[in-house]
């Protein structure tokens, strides 16, 4: 929940932690947030080092976004934003999320992403990875192609279908944690059904490199004309969860990524709660088919949402004096009796 004070944080040189005593009886729910959307929600022919991603290594094309998106009926973020093309020979980008340790209770990572391949080669080669560990490969087969996988090194396992070219087809790679030592495993899933994750992936790839204990970014590669596809790709969620990939989430707007301690010297997680008949402000958090990232200091996710920023309050800055005592009335809905503590944070940005 957030409330809005604007561009005093550097004036004023210190950070507020506060929390409201207020009245309710409602049901806790939390959500889960991924971590990274990218629906490339950007001008066409901007550069992606120039929209949250970093360059991997250099070559040309530059990777930059195109006019249009791809669209798949009951996917997230579909017919949002435009989308981006990978040829060969081209710069390698990668975008960083919030690092991920695997272990009992996360012992898997999920990317998602829709692509439609346009050319492959006979030898293949890789074009999305996590951390550079678990790799997504294309490879010419008969009239269309093949994806394949394969965990750091070794040889690179692929199906045996033939995928359509000019398709859009939606891919989730899994890296899954196995107990025990070198024997991690990397899953694809090609245009799986959007409910549970099925049992079985259409390929897999352990090999016996060591294992990764942890991720913190996602890469679009372009390699050699040789061995590289082309191919566009959009919708691209990171996720701990398979539900991540698939299921609506709450819109919250600029949301951040962290806090630090109250002032009372305590951690407050970088988590939402959803209180069931209780919201700050007018604005109630709506779920959308959407992605959630912004830019930081954005003051709602825009087109990437309904535009609206939900669960906020706006305040004039110029009512706020260092050593000056400053009163804030805060609208709450709240239809409900009882008592709770409401914790939200101030937005300096």
């Amino acid at each position: 929940m957030k409330l809005k004070l604007y561009n005093v944080r550097r004036k004023l040189g210190f950070q507020l932690s506060w929390a409201i005593l207020m009245t309710f009886t409602g049901v806790i729910s939390i959500k889960s947030q991924n971590l990274l959307t990218e629906s490339f929600n950007y001008t066409s022919g901007t550069f992606l080092t120039n929209a949250y991603w970093s360059q991997f290594a250099s070559g040309t094309p530059a990777v930059a976004v195109s006019n249009g998106n791809l669209t798949l009926t009951g996917t997230l973020a579909n017919n949002f934003g435009n989308k981006v093309s990978l040829a060969s020979s081209g710069q390698d980008v990668y975008r960083n999320f919030t690092t991920t340790a695997l272990n009992a209770a996360t012992p898997a990572i999920y990317a998602g992403a829709i692509v439609n391949v346009s050319a492959a080669q006979p030898a293949g080669d890789y074009f999305i990875s996590l951390n550079d560990i678990a790799r997504v490969y294309i490879r010419s087969n008969g009239a269309g192609f093949s994806f394949g996988v394969m965990r750091s090194s070794g040889t690179v396992t692929y199906e045996s279908a033939v995928r359509a070219f000019n398709t859009n087809i939606r891919m989730v790679m899994k890296y899954e944690q196995i107990t025990g030592a070198t024997n991690d495993v990397v899953k694809l899933y090609v245009d799986p059904p959007l409910g549970s994750e099925p049992a079985v992936a259409d390929i897999s790839h352990t090999g016996s490199a060591a294992d990764t204990a942890s991720f913190s970014y996602i890469a679009l590669m372009q390699g050699t004309a040789a061995n590289a596809p082309a191919l566009d790709i959009d919708g691209i969620i990171v996720s701990k969860t398979w539900a991540g990939l698939t299921s609506p989430v709450d819109d919250y707007g600029d949301a951040p990524a962290s806090y630090e301690n109250s002032k009372d010297g305590v951690y407050i997680p970088a988590a939402h709660i959803a209180l069931a008949g209780l919201s700050l402000g007018s604005i109630v958090p709506d779920i959308e088919q959407g992605p959630q990232s912004v830019a930081s200091g954005a003051d709602n996710n825009g087109a990437n949402g309904d535009g609206s920023d939900e669960e906020a309050v706006t305040v004039s800055s110029s009512q706020i004096r260092k050593g000056v005592p400053y009163t804030l009335s805060i609208p709450v809905t709240s239809p409900s009796s009882g008592t709770k503590y409401l914790y939200g944070w101030i937005d300096f940005n």
